[in-house]
């Protein structure tokens, strides 16, 4: 089996979910051949909180690991370790600083490898081709890859470069991290500037797509099975929001990733499944289609009954859960609409917010997706009923204390430190 983590990667920018420029064919090509999930949301925008919850089937208020700061407890089961329990040879191939050993992501994983250091398209080519290595050998094996290509800068090499790129950037692409810093919250953007971000990152997309080309093809041409599992941490906003970048905000725009299943002998081809995903699904989805028992205490739901046509897909009207430091989601179906709710939860407010105290503030959040999927109109006043039930979700999965299972890390060095700033996640 191999789970593959295309770092940045939003779904509404592949054709598969609707966009209207094919800048991922080869993943519209797996999808029709296994199934894909139409509505997932990933647990946090950005890596560590979601990666968090795709490794232990765990919300992040539940494993603490929300940042960088902190650290994925060893208390915690991950999927490597499930799957090394019942004889699997474990690897992992990252390509992001955020996978350093120390963050606790390399639990159970027999071989752990990072390539963080040097220009992205290089490291993710060595990142590509150790796996390739890994997904050879006798014997059962689960494997990790992570790519970075997507994931500013946007420099993609050619010909995905000027696959969607009209004319020259009007952003320089090796600058594009120290661009969005600077304007990450401004009111305003030049629209050539906006939109050569949009078709570098577009360009990104084609490029790692060409990599699961490369991928998809190994695992065809092997004579043993092989599960292929696909999705994302997070997306990236263009302004939408009057906001560049990810991390800090739970918009749509940064937590809808795709989330692709091929398995020929044991998905049926051309499934697309409605039922609303989260990242912390795919643990418990990955360990039944294996066949393996599944773990206690998990927030996740598996989907293996409905992409095996043995039963049917997680209810509809469940919560999913977005968690980020400072701010706490949650989107739920009731009365057959979609709605969101988004709220702050910082230590310092939360006695408040836990009394109900805050409610009317406008930082506190109501949208109906179904009617408004741009999230541009707050009904936390005129709907308090749905706004009281859904913040009742968050109370109750600890929003009035969200450090509480938090492993602060101590031990980052400045080299650390520098390479996360190099990458953008430390101003």
């Amino acid at each position: 089996m191999l789970v593959v983590s295309l770092d940045t990667l939003r779904s509404d920018h592949v054709g598969l979910y609707g966009y209207d420029k094919d800048t991922a064919p080869t993943l519209s090509a797996i999808a029709a051949q296994g199934a894909w999930m139409s509505r997932t949301w990933s647990q946090a925008p950005q890596t560590d909180g979601t990666h968090g919850a795709l490794f232990t089937g765990r919300f992040a208020s539940t494993h603490g690991k929300f940042t960088h700061e902190q650290r994925l407890p060893q208390s915690e089961t991950t999927f490597a370790e499930h799957f090394r329990a019942e004889g699997y040879r474990t690897w992992g191939v990252a390509t992001s600083l955020k996978f350093d050993p120390k963050s606790g992501f390399s639990q159970g994983f027999e071989d752990w490898e990072l390539y963080a250091d040097g220009p992205v398209v290089a490291r993710c080519d060595e990142a590509l081709g150790r796996a390739q290595q890994q997904m050879t050998g006798e014997g059962p094996w689960i494997g990790f890859l992570h790519l970075f290509d997507v994931h500013a800068p946007y420099t993609p090499p050619e010909p995905h470069r000027s696959a969607f790129l009209q004319g020259e950037p009007a952003v320089d692409p090796q600058k594009t991290i120290e661009f969005i810093r600077k304007n990450r919250r401004a009111r305003r953007l030049a629209p050539a500037r906006l939109a050569s971000l949009v078709q570098l990152y577009d360009g990104g997309i084609h490029h790692v797509d060409s990599r699961m080309a490369t991928v998809w093809e190994q695992v065809r041409a092997s004579d043993r099975e092989t599960i292929l599992v696909i999705t994302s941490d997070h997306g990236e906003a263009f302004h939408e929001h009057r906001y560049l970048g990810h991390s800090n905000h739970l918009w749509e725009e940064l937590v809808r990733v795709p989330w692709i299943v091929w398995a020929p002998e044991r998905v049926a081809a051309g499934q697309r499944i409605d039922a609303p995903a989260q990242s912390v699904d795919l643990l418990p989805t990955i360990a039944e289609l294996a066949g393996l028992p599944t773990l206690p205490t998990l927030d996740g739901r598996s989907f293996q009954p409905a992409l095996t046509g043995t039963g049917a897909a997680p209810p509809d009207d469940r919560p999913i859960v977005l968690q980020e430091t400072g701010r706490w989601g949650v989107v739920q179906e009731i009365d057959g609409q979609s709605w969101k709710l988004i709220v702050r939860v910082r230590e310092h407010r939360r006695d408040k917010l836990a009394a109900g105290e805050e409610l009317n503030n406008p930082k506190v959040r109501l949208f109906n997706l179904s009617a408004d999927p741009g999230e541009t109109r707050n009904l936390s006043k005129e709907r308090p009923e749905i706004r009281d039930a859904l913040l009742g979700r968050l109370q109750s999965l600890g929003s009035d204390d969200p450090s509480a299972q938090s492993e602060h890390r101590d031990d980052i060095s400045d080299e650390e430190l520098e390479g996360l700033r190099a990458i953008g996640y430390v101003d």
